[in-house]
């Protein structure tokens, strides 16, 4: 008798146990959101920035004297290609006037890097980052691939 008690108990407990499991996801997504993890502006071979998602997906943002590139990799090296162009100029003034207000640190100084920057930081999704930066290089001209 005792043990079918001891069953009922934990049955009838269940629901409070889950009621307080979804509670906690929420709480934790409000405390999320996208953030700047690294980056360098001043590199030989040019610069970088490192961003976390809301979800935790990376995105590298790398520009050379070839352009821009921005993927879903943590490093740049694997992962899928979400933007890239040769010559993103018009991109960058489309970018700014997308997102006026900067959330990038002052110590970015690269104007490319910071509008490239801005306008993820500006996004909660890799889906988001995708659209926003190909829909402003359309409306532009430039030569996204």
């Amino acid at each position: 008798m005792d043990g079918v008690g001891l069953v009922l108990l934990s049955v009838f407990s269940l629901p409070q146990r889950d009621s307080l499991r979804i509670e906690e996801p929420s709480s934790q997504k409000e405390r999320t959101m996208t953030i700047l993890k690294d980056f360098t502006d001043d590199g030989p071979r040019g610069c970088f920035a490192n961003v976390r998602m809301d979800n935790g997906d990376p995105c590298w943002i790398s520009i050379a004297d070839t352009g821009v590139l921005v993927k879903k990799s943590k490093i740049g090296l694997f992962g899928e290609k979400l933007y890239e162009s040769k010559e993103p100029g018009k991109t960058v003034t489309a970018l700014w006037k997308l997102y006026p207000e900067s959330l990038t640190p002052p110590e970015i100084k690269h104007i490319v890097l910071q509008a490239f920057t801005n306008a993820v930081l500006h996004c909660s999704d890799m889906a988001e980052v995708k659209k926003v930066l190909n829909g402003a290089s359309e409306t532009s001209g430039d030569d996204s691939e």
